[in-house]
């Protein structure tokens, strides 16, 4: 703990971290003055990024009240400010608890380090784990703690105060978890079925949708916020147009083609205006591997594979996924595709892997396991086969094109 602020301050980070057993930070400007635990971890941090304070941003309209915030990393906090350039930082800690599954879908569509990931794995294994409910009320006794707000004097009304007292209270409840919210799961989900279908019209309608909610603040500056959010919608554009037949090879590289775009876009309202091309870009990948039309059975096995690129993945178990026997399967992929499963499974795997090997230094043999390959020797094999050229070859060519 640091020791350069009032006995005041050092009494209010003991009790809030005692009393709620969560992490408590009090921030001077961007500088942290008093921590508990002292030393302080954050997923940012683990990947050699600004820690937390750097990275978020609060809603201005509610300046003056606690926040629900979240990393992009899936960390929440809690935030107050206290006054100007005070800030009273609670978390990290998880709505639920992830597990390694989760942290290789982070891995994956953050295009992180294979070698983050038991770094990360303890990580959020160590952060606490709140329902929603919980931590509003604890904003709301933060609230009268700090920001002046009163409690509800439900003793003191009429009935007919009491009731419209509640309904203001379960309304700002409502807008308030609504700060941290990412759009409904149910909205990812159909936009990805109408992008792995093509369907333009209604991926265009449920885009719309997602638009008129409020976006997830995952940067302090609103630009880089903005850059991340457009960046986590590209990694589920290319999912979604993989799983609807479209190459890997194809939609990676345009995926990377958009993430470069988006990094280059100097303003909000330019880089906006990239969302819906990029989205339709991928319609157009999907659109001309339909040309040759794949069956539902298919496309939810390619689905499937594509979700579960770093699990172990057998004929078996695809076929239960989609519920259907596995010879059919076999021979029903083949029929679609022209392709065995062994071999389409290795070819994404592979396509997926050229992003480490260009863009980390994890050594081959850690990409291998990532990617549940046997050994390191099968994995040069398998890459070669598809590519022409082994893993090492393939780095040294990309090394020797951005020298």
């Amino acid at each position: 703990m640091v020791k350069n602020v009032g006995l005041l301050e050092e009494s209010i980070v003991q009790t809030l971290s005692v009393a709620l057993q969560l992490p408590v930070s009090l921030y001077e400007g961007n500088r942290c003055v008093l921590s508990l635990p002292a030393q302080l971890t954050y997923a940012a941090c683990l990947l050699g990024k600004p820690g937390p304070l750097e990275s978020l941003k609060p809603g201005q309209e509610q300046t003056h009240s606690a926040q629900f915030l979240e990393s992009l990393y899936g960390e929440k906090f809690l935030y107050v400010q206290l006054s100007a350039g005070h800030v009273l930082l609670l978390g990290a800690f998880l709505c639920e608890p992830l597990d390694g599954k989760d942290v290789y879908h982070l891995i994956r569509s953050l295009r992180l380090s294979t070698g983050d990931y038991q770094p990360l794995l303890r990580y959020y294994r160590s952060l606490p784990v709140m329902d929603e409910a919980r931590f509003f009320y604890l904003g709301q006794l933060l609230d009268m703690l700090f920001t002046g707000t009163q409690a509800m004097p439900f003793a003191s009304m009429t009935s007919s105060q009491a009731l419209e007292e509640q309904h203001r209270f379960q309304n700002a409840a409502k807008k308030r978890i609504q700060l941290f919210s990412h759009p409904p799961f149910y909205l990812e989900q159909e936009i990805t079925h109408h992008i792995a279908n093509g369907d333009r019209k209604n991926a265009l309608r449920v885009m719309a949708e997602i638009n008129a909610l409020p976006r997830a603040t995952l940067a302090q500056d609103p630009l880089r916020s903005l850059k991340n959010s457009l960046i986590c919608s590209c990694a589920l554009f290319t999912r979604a147009a993989i799983a609807g037949g479209a190459p890997s090879d194809d939609a990676f590289a345009l995926s990377d083609a958009c993430i470069q775009s988006l990094e280059e876009a100097s303003d909000l309202r330019s880089m906006a205006a990239l969302e819906e091309p990029m989205m339709l870009s991928f319609i157009e990948l999907v659109e001309a591997r339909m040309q040759h039309r794949l069956s539902p059975v298919t496309r939810a096995a390619i689905q499937y594979i594509d979700d579960h690129l770093t699990d172990k993945i057998t004929l078996a178990s695809i076929a239960q996924a989609v519920y259907v026997h596995p010879s059919y399967l076999s021979q029903r992929f083949k029929q679609d595709t022209g392709e065995v499963l062994t071999s389409f499974i290795q070819k994404r795997r592979v396509a997926e892997a050229k992003h480490f090997i260009r863009y980390t230094n994890d050594p081959i043999s850690q990409i291998a396991g990532f990617y549940q390959f046997c050994s390191q020797s099968h994995f040069i094999q398998v890459f070669k086969k598809h590519t022409g050229i082994t893993p090492q070859a393939y780095r040294g060519i990309q090394d020797s094109a951005e020298a």
